[in-house]
């Protein structure tokens, strides 16, 4: 997807957050908790793991948006512009990644807990949005470990991507047939 503006990648965001809400609400401890046959995480791993990725991305957004700032000076901001995680998009459905030791969960998060994190890091991100709209966002750059330097429109729409890929990854674990021999009832 190619963004144009900063409403398109606060819809994205928005939406997965409100996609991860849907996909795991009212699912039990043990639903919650359930991991494929084949490996990988559970639902409660894949939100702890956002939670964990999402707090320092916010950080770097406020950091890179200051600079930004400094970077935009006197001259009228881009209201609109483009930008892509396309290439990085095609890379990653033929790479397999394994996340950063500090970004990995360790299991003993509760789903509600990593998802309130999940919707604080909304609110920041909402709250820094006019601040946003008066910077130019392809002025800075940061480094991704994996994909190299990424500018301040780039990361703010990957923050949405991730959350996508990984409420695919959720919903993924909702469909097999293993998932839907586990009990309904349990505190989340």
């Amino acid at each position: 997807m190619t963004y144009r503006d900063l409403s398109e990648i606060f819809s994205v965001k928005e939406r997965s957050l409100a996609g991860l809400e849907q996909s795991t609400r009212d699912l039990s401890v043990e639903q919650l908790g359930f991991k494929p046959m084949g490996g990988g995480w559970s639902m409660a791993n894949t939100l702890e793991h956002l939670a964990l990725v999402e707090g320092p991305l916010v950080r770097l957004i406020t950091t890179l948006t200051d600079k930004a700032a400094a970077a935009t000076g006197p001259n009228p901001p881009l209201h609109s512009f483009e930008v892509s995680l396309e290439p990085y998009l095609e890379r990653s459905r033929v790479e397999k990644y394994v996340t950063r030791d500090k970004f990995a969960p360790a299991g003993n998060v509760k789903a509600a807990d990593s998802l309130n994190v999940l919707r604080n890091v909304q609110a920041e991100l909402l709250n820094l949005r006019p601040r946003l709209q008066s910077v130019d966002p392809t002025l800075v750059r940061f480094p991704h470990w994996i994909f190299g330097p990424l500018d301040l429109a780039q990361w703010l729409a990957f923050v949405g991507v991730h959350e996508e890929r990984h409420l695919g990854q959720i919903n993924a674990i909702i469909t097999t047939a293993e998932f839907m021999l586990i009990p309904t009832t349990g505190d989340t």
